[in-house]
C-alpha cells in the first residue's frame, strides 16, 4: 500500500487494469492517427515490393501470380487480424468492396473512458455548488426522474422500516434525488478477491447490471426475514424503476452516464446493500491506493463507487454498444414499435391514433436506418474475415438488397414512379450530396483538403461509363421511338355568347389550333417491344459484366497492392482490442435477420404510401427522389463524414462514387433482371405501373448528366473545401426540389 494525495494520481492515463487487477499499458491509437500510420507502411510496403521485383526472376514472379489466383491471400503472409484488413481496404479502396469507418474490431475507446471517468469523479473537484447546481442536465434530472426516484425509495423505506436498512434507504433517497457532488462509498475489509466484479475502464461493458444468484441466495439466508423483504421491494419496485429510467436515459443518448449511474446502483444494492454508504461532497482527508487499482479512491478499508457531477454530456454519440453506435443501436427501438403497430396495434385501434398509415410510414421509413447500418456492418465484417473474392461477391449480393427488396415489392404494388425516383434519387445522392456533405463537413474542420486527382478521374471514368449503360434505352428511344400528335379541342360553346369579346374569341382559336408531339408510353409503343427492349437487356448485362471486369481487375491482378506483406503481423492473434466485434456467424446471422426483416418492412412501408402521398398532396416520383432514396443511404452519409472529419477526404469521396456506380451497375440490372422473370412466370397487368422499362424522362438524364459533369471538374483539381462542398449540395437540392414542380 502506499499513499496518495488527492488529485495526484499515480497511473498515467494512458494505463488500466485488466480483469486480474493487473497493470496494462494502453496502446491504442487514435482513430486518425492509426489510418494514417497504416497507410504510410502500405505505400512503404509498396515501395519495397516495386523494388524488389526488379531483382526477381521471371520465375518467381509466376509463382506468385499462381499463389494469387483464386483472388485469396496467404494467412502466413498477410495480415492477421481484423484491424489489418480493414484500414488495408479503407487505404486501397479496391473496386467492389465497400469501405467502412466504424471500427470492425474490439477496441479501446476515448470515450469510454470518459464515461468511466463521469461515474467515478474524484470527490474533490473543484466545482462549487452553484455551478453544480446551474448545470442544465443536473436540473433536468431532478425535476424529471430524481424526484420520482426519490419518492419510490422513500416509499419503500417507509414500508420496510428495517434497522439494518433505514440509514442505507435514506441515504439513497437524498442521493437519487441530487447525486451531483455526493459519492456512496463501499465498505469491505478485503475486496481483492472479487475485484473481477468492478474493474474499471478497459471495458465497455463494466458498468453493466450482473445478476450473482448465488451471491443474492446467500445474502437472503443470512438475513432471514429482513433480507426477505427487502429484496422483495428491490425486485418488485425498485429493479423495475431503475432499469426503465436506465431505458429512457439510454435512448436520449446524452444522458447516458445516468443510465450507467442506475445500473451501477442497483447492481451494488443487488450484491452487497449493507457495505453501502452515502456521503455528502466534503472529500475524505487521505487517500489510500492498493497495487491492484489506482481507478478507484480508498479511504480507509472503502472504496468509492459513484461520484458524478454532470447528469448530461454532447459527446456521447460517439459511445458504441457491442461496437455498434449508440444512436443506430437505439434506433431498433423504431423496428420494433413498427412490426407492432402494423401488426396488432392498428388493426385493434381501426388505423387510428398511433395506428394511422402515416404514422406507420414514418416509422418504417427510419427504421430503414438502423437495417441498413447493421447490413452494412455485417458486409463489411464479413469481407474483414475472409478473402476478397468472398467479400466483393457479399458485397454485390447484400450491399444493395436493401434497395432491390423495397424496389420489389414497390413494383408488386404498382408504384413503378417511386422506383424511378428512387434511382435517380440515388444517383444524385451519389455524385451530389455525399460528395458535398464530405467535403464540407471536412472544410469545417480543415481549411483545405488534398486527394488523388487521378484516382479520382478513374472512378469518374466508371461513373460516366455507368451512365452511358442505364442511358442509352432511353435515348434511343427518344430519337428513333413512335410520337403522336396531340390537339387541343376547340370549345362547344365558341362564339355562342354574344358578350364575347373578339380578343376572347382569338385566344381560344389560338388555343384550339395548339398540337404538340407526345411520344406514348413504352409499353404502348411497338418500336419499344421490337427494338428498346432488347437494348434494354443487351445495357444490363453490359453493365453487370462490367461490375465483373473490375472486380476481377482488382481481386486476381491487383490483390496483393491490397494487402501488403508485412512480418510483424504474421504472429499476431486476434484477440484482445483487435478480435472482431462480430465473429463470422454473428455476422452472418445479423446479415440474415436483418435482410428478413427489411422485407417485412419494405411491404409495411410500400403499403401506407397512398395514404401519405392523399395526405401530404405529393407526387410518387418526388417521394422516392427524396425519402426513398435518402433513408437507405444514411450510414453512408454517416461514414462519409466520419472519413472526412479525420481527414480522408479520399475515402469520402469513394463512397459517393462508388455508390452511385453499384445503382447503376447492379441494382438497375438486378430490377430489370427481376421484372423480366415476373413477366415470364407471373400474370401481371401489361401496365407501366408495374413494370421497370428503364425509359427516364428527358429531365432525368438532364440532372444526372450535369451532375456527373460537376463532379468530374471538382475532381480536376484534386482539392476540397467547404464551398466546393456547398455547391455541390446546392445544386443537389436545386435538382431535388425541380420534381416537386413536375405534374
Amino acid at each position: 500500500m502506499e499513499v496518495d494525495l488527492p488529485n495526484t494520481p499515480n497511473t498515467p492515463k494512458n494505463v488500466h487494469f485488466d480483469n486480474k487487477g493487473k497493470e496494462v499499458e494502453d496502446n491504442s491509437l487514435d482513430e486518425k492517427d492509426s489510418l494514417e500510420n497504416s497507410e504510410e507502411k502500405l505505400l512503404n510496403s509498396e515501395e519495397n515490393t516495386n523494388s524488389s521485383d526488379e531483382g526477381e526472376n521471371v520465375d518467381d514472379i509466376n509463382g506468385d501470380e499462381e499463389d494469387m489466383e483464386d483472388g485469396e491471400f496467404n494467412e502466413d503472409d498477410e495480415f492477421q487480424n481484423v484491424k489489418d484488413r480493414q484500414e488495408a481496404i479503407n487505404v486501397s479502396h479496391p473496386f467492389g468492396l465497400r469501405l467502412w469507418k466504424p471500427a470492425l474490431y474490439k477496441k479501446h475507446r476515448s470515450i469510454f473512458t470518459k464515461t468511466h471517468e463521469a461515474l467515478h469523479s474524484q470527490p474533490n473537484q473543484s466545482y462549487t455548488k452553484a455551478e453544480i447546481f446551474l448545470f442544465p442536465g443536473n436540473i433536468i434530472w431532478a425535476v424529471t426522474f430524481g424526484w420520482m426516484a426519490a419518492l419510490t425509495y422513500l416509499f419503500v423505506n417507509i414500508c420496510l422500516l428495517i434497522p439494518a436498512y433505514v440509514i442505507l434507504l435514506f441515504g439513497i433517497t437524498h442521493y437519487i434525488f441530487w447525486p451531483f457532488g455526493k459519492y456512496i462509498e463501499r465498505v469491505k475489509g478485503n475486496f481483492s478477491e472479487d475485484i473481477d466484479y468492478y474493474t474499471a475502464i478497459n471495458e465497455e461493458d463494466n458498468d453493466q447490471l450482473k445478476w450473482d444468484f448465488k451471491k443474492l441466495l446467500d445474502l437472503f439466508l443470512n438475513n432471514g426475514i429482513s433480507g426477505f423483504f427487502f429484496y422483495f421491494f428491490m425486485f418488485t419496485i425498485i429493479t423495475p424503476m431503475h432499469l426503465i429510467v436506465a431505458a429512457i436515459c439510454w435512448m436520449f443518448v446524452v444522458s447516458i452516464p445516468m443510465s450507467k449511474l442506475n445500473f451501477v446502483l442497483l447492481n451494488h444494492l443487488l450484491n452487497e446493500p449493507l457495505e453501502l454508504f452515502v456521503h455528502s461532497s466534503n472529500p475524505p482527508p487521505f487517500q489510500f491506493t492498493n497495487d491492484f487499482s489506482s481507478n478507484y479512491q480508498i479511504s480507509g478499508q472503502t472504496e468509492i463507487i459513484l461520484c458524478t457531477y454532470r447528469a448530461i454530456g454532447l459527446r456521447y454519440y460517439k459511445y458504441t454498444f457491442g461496437g455498434i453506435n449508440v444512436i443506430f443501436f437505439n434506433s431498433l427501438l423504431f423496428v420494433v414499435f413498427t412490426l407492432l403497430d402494423a401488426y396488432i396495434i392498428s388493426p385493434s385501434t381501426g388505423k387510428t391514433g398511433i395506428g394511422h398509415p402515416l404514422v406507420i410510414f414514418f416509422s418504417s421509413l427510419i427504421s430503414v436506418i438502423p437495417l441498413a447500418y447493421f447490413i452494412g456492418m455485417s458486409v463489411s465484417s464479413i469481407t474483414a474475415q475472409t478473402n476478397l473474392a468472398l467479400g466483393a461477391v457479399i458485397n454485390a449480393t447484400f450491399g444493395s438488397i436493401i434497395e432491390v427488396i423495397l424496389y420489389t415489392i414497390a413494383l408488386a404494388e404498382g408504384k413503378a414512379k417511386i422506383v424511378e425516383g428512387s434511382l435517380i434519387g440515388s444517383v444524385l445522392t451519389g455524385i451530389l450530396a455525399l460528395p458535398g456533405m464530405s467535403m464540407l463537413t471536412g472544410g469545417i474542420k480543415r481549411k483545405e483538403q488534398r486527394f488523388n486527382a487521378k484516382s479520382a478521374g478513374v472512378s469518374s471514368t466508371l461513373l460516366i461509363l455507368s451512365i452511358i449503360g442505364i442511358f442509352t434505352p432511353t435515348l434511343f428511344q427518344k430519337f428513333y421511338g413512335s410520337y403522336n400528335l396531340v390537339c387541343e379541342d376547340c370549345p362547344d360553346n365558341l362564339g355562342s355568347s354574344n358578350n364575347s369579346s373578339l380578343n376572347d374569341a382569338t385566344t381560344v382559336m389560338t388555343h384550339c389550333r395548339n398540337c404538340r408531339l407526345r411520344q406514348p408510353d413504352p409499353l404502348e409503343d411497338p418500336f419499344y417491344h421490337s427494338h428498346t427492349k432488347y437494348l434494354v437487356w443487351i445495357c444490363a448485362v453490359a453493365l453487370v459484366l462490367t461490375y465483373g471486369v473490375g472486380l476481377l481487375f482488382t481481386l486476381r491482378t491487383h490483390v496483393k497492392q491490397i494487402y501488403a506483406k508485412t512480418k510483424k503481423n504474421n504472429q499476431k492473434q486476434e484477440v484482445g482490442h483487435e478480435a472482431p466485434s462480430w465473429t463470422k456467424w454473428e455476422s452472418v446471422v445479423v446479415l440474415l435477420v436483418s435482410t428478413i426483416i427489411f422485407s417485412l418492412l419494405a411491404e409495411i412501408l410500400i403499403g401506407s404510401v397512398d395514404v401519405v402521398l392523399k395526405s401530404i398532396n405529393l407526387d410518387e416520383k418526388f417521394l422516392g427522389v427524396t425519402l426513398f432514396a435518402l433513408a437507405p443511404n444514411v450510414s453512408e452519409f454517416y461514414n462519409a463524414i466520419a472519413f472526412a472529419m479525420y481527414g480522408n477526404i479520399a475515402l469520402s469521396l469513394e463512397i459517393g462514387s462508388a455508390y452511385a456506380t453499384q445503382v447503376a451497375m447492379l441494382q438497375i440490372p438486378a430490377i430489370i433482371g427481376i421484372c423480366s422473370v415476373r413477366d415470364l412466370f407471373i400474370d401481371i397487368p401489361k401496365e407501366s405501373k408495374y413494370l421497370f422499362t428503364l425509359i427516364f424522362s428527358k429531365w432525368d438524364v438532364v440532372t444526372i448528366i450535369i451532375g456527373v459533369f460537376l463532379l468530374s471538374h471538382v475532381y480536376t483539381e484534386g482539392k476540397s473545401n467547404y464551398f466546393k462542398g456547398a455547391m455541390l449540395l446546392m445544386a443537389y437540392s436545386v435538382f431535388v426540389i425541380s420534381y416537386y414542380f413536375i405534374v
